[in-house]
């Protein structure tokens, strides 16, 4: 299992947060500082991210947001703060 930090610094750089303005799901040259078992489960979180539900009919959006990173947190529990930030901040960008 990957530790706390890897995997939370690994989702942070796959979207980009801090680097750029929107959500970009790339790695970089400088990413190469990640194991590719740290890449892989970033990009893993991500398509469960992607898979969550959302019924905007029986939720608003700051519900939306709380049941997004209780899901998140289940699925992958060695994520920090600042990387359930990050992908909160993407799936918020998506459906703006």
């Amino acid at each position: 299992m990957l530790s706390e930090s890897e995997l939370s610094g690994a989702v942070i750089a796959y979207l980009g947060r801090g680097k750029s303005a929107v959500p970009s799901l790339l790695w970089r040259a400088e990413d190469g500082r990640f194991s590719d078992a740290a890449k892989r489960e970033a990009e893993d979180s991500v398509r469960i991210l992607d898979a969550i539900p959302t019924d905007w009919n029986r939720e608003d959006w700051a519900e939306a947001d709380v049941r997004v990173r209780t899901v998140m947190l289940s699925a992958k529990p060695n994520l920090d703060d600042r990387a359930l930030d990050a992908l909160l901040w993407k799936f918020d960008y998506d459906w703006k």
